[in-house]
């Protein structure tokens, strides 16, 4: 058993350890509340809050944290498409998609993904500048090789290649946090 598979049964035994499970799906929380700027960030933070308590309550059977994850991201992300859609209704604002292509979840999950990634690849490279951060970029954004990024800056392959293993291991990193 991992990590979050034990603090799941610490939460099932004891209701005050929520505030644990809170806190590793912050970054997640955090990202939906951001992208429903128009509501009051403190109502959409507590429907997420709940939906995430409905959902560990709703675990019935886990065999690793990966299962666990994956369902509370999908408990989140459909609280946060139904957020969405009222929200949508309460501005009296035009849903960026089709109603009927909306409510085709494989569909729009893919593409408001992809939208959540850049977003988040976009702040990631905010914290870099220089060299570094071109080179992140064209590895991130534009999936260029080595040898391309190297001939579009005039710098060694080698040193490419040196800063795309460094971001794989801070993406890594990254990738455990959550």
């Amino acid at each position: 058993m991992g990590e979050i598979s034990s603090l799941i049964k610490e939460v099932k035994n004891n209701k005050d350890m929520f505030y644990k499970v809170i806190e590793k799906m912050a970054p997640l929380i955090c990202k939906y509340e951001r992208i429903l700027f128009k509501d009051e960030k403190e109502d959409v933070h507590s429907e997420l809050i709940l939906a995430l308590w409905e959902a560990i309550n709703n675990i019935s059977f886990y065999e690793n944290d990966g299962q666990i994850i994956n369902y509370i991201t999908t408990a989140l992300k459909n609280k946060f498409y139904e957020m969405y859609r009222y929200s949508c209704k309460l501005h009296n604002h035009t849903l960026n998609y089709d109603e009927t292509i909306f409510n085709n979840f494989v569909f729009i999950e893919d593409n408001f993904n992809k939208v959540l990634i850049r977003e988040d690849l976009n702040n990631f490279l905010e914290n870099y500048s220089g060299n570094k951060r071109d080179i992140f970029y064209f590895i991130l954004i534009k999936g260029l090789s080595d040898h391309e990024i190297a001939e579009k800056m005039k710098l060694s392959r080698q040193y490419v290649h040196r800063l795309r293993k460094q971001l794989q291991g801070l993406l890594q990193n990254i990738y455990l946090y959550l």
